[in-house]
């Protein structure tokens, strides 16, 4: 009895590993990262020598900017916040430019916000929802 139990142990072991190694496998790769340059996405090379200039964007629409107000609950990850909006939570993405007026609300505060929704890239369908200002409410920006 002790040597099929055994047994069994060791093949559930084996199986758990094979399929955390083909969970590992399976994982998409950074673009442009950790990739030969021959395997390069072809996008890449069609990437113009000089940024484009963000004031005219070519080909895209101008995201139209927003307005909003909730409770702050607090940062999600460094780079994203959660406010409940009308009872029900959002997560916004920020830059490095709101890090300290993130940084200086309080969870469960009232705020008031400015947002851009953006298309996420291969499913327009999908938006991206990244603050342009926030401030607590009142505050008069």
């Amino acid at each position: 009895m002790h040597n099929k139990t055994m047994k069994l142990s060791l093949v559930s072991l084996a199986a758990l590993l094979i399929f955390a190694i083909a969970a590992c496998g399976d994982k998409p790769e950074r673009e442009g990262q950790d990739r030969p340059a021959a395997q390069q996405p072809e996008q890449q090379a069609e990437k113009p020598a000089t940024p484009p200039n963000p004031e005219q964007p070519s080909g895209e629409e101008t995201p139209v900017v927003k307005q909003g107000q909730g409770s702050f609950t607090g940062l999600a990850d460094p780079h994203t916040v959660e406010i409940i909006v009308d009872g029900s939570p959002m997560a916004f993405q920020f830059g490095e430019k709101l890090k300290s007026a993130v940084e200086a609300i309080a969870p469960d505060q009232q705020v008031e916000f400015k947002y851009e929704e953006k298309a996420i890239e291969g499913d327009a369908s999908l938006k991206q929802l990244v603050l342009t200002e926030i401030s607590k409410a009142g505050s008069g920006r």
